[in-house]
């Protein structure tokens, strides 16, 4: 048997159902009995207003709540920062601030491993009470780095967690950014 036979059978098949199906009418007052159920239905159950201080809502919006909190306490005891101020970009990047007091300073840098020891690079800004500050976006890695007063005094971050020795006489101090945390 060959397939444009097959398609034939099957084709005749077809349109011999659908004579069949032209041919079938409903039974008298089918449609009067279908409108006579939906004028009887009772709708009111359709309007009533949401209770938005049920228990089945309540109960479970606050379980959410309290899931949530408790994830974001988690998060910040085991995943946390030991450093204060930076935030967690996109591309696994941290932005970390840079602060150091520095009174009657004309000037202060900030060089390190991320700028080339480059004086001019990386300039602070005076704040408020001989305060300065700068923010750079850091990718993970170990860094260290020193505070420049004025082109001429060299001081590591009294805020770092860790210092090493340069090997000129000064005190570098470390900061070590992972993908979870910032370390020094």
């Amino acid at each position: 048997m060959n397939s444009s036979s097959n398609n034939q059978d099957i084709q005749h098949v077809l349109d011999n159902i659908g004579e069949s199906i032209r041919d079938i009418t409903p039974p008298p007052g089918l449609s009067g009995r279908i409108m006579q159920q939906i004028d009887n239905t009772d709708f009111t159950a359709f309007r009533k207003p949401l209770h938005l201080f049920s228990p089945k809502i309540v109960i479970p919006v606050c379980a959410l709540i309290i899931c949530i909190a408790g994830i974001a306490v988690i998060k910040n005891k085991f995943i946390g920062s030991k450093y204060d101020d930076y935030s967690v970009l996109m591309n696994n990047q941290i932005t970390i601030d840079f602060v150091v007091s520095a009174g009657e300073a004309n000037t202060v840098s900030l060089i390190g491993d991320f700028n080339d020891w480059d004086m001019d690079s990386c300039r602070l800004v005076k704040q408020d009470k001989g305060v300065w500050k700068t923010s750079l976006v850091l990718a993970p890695g170990r860094y260290q780095y020193q505070f420049v007063i004025d082109g001429k005094k060299y001081l590591p971050d009294p805020k770092a967690k860790e210092y090493v020795k340069d090997g000129y006489g000064n005190t570098n101090s470390v900061i070590e950014i992972n993908k979870r945390r910032i370390i020094g």
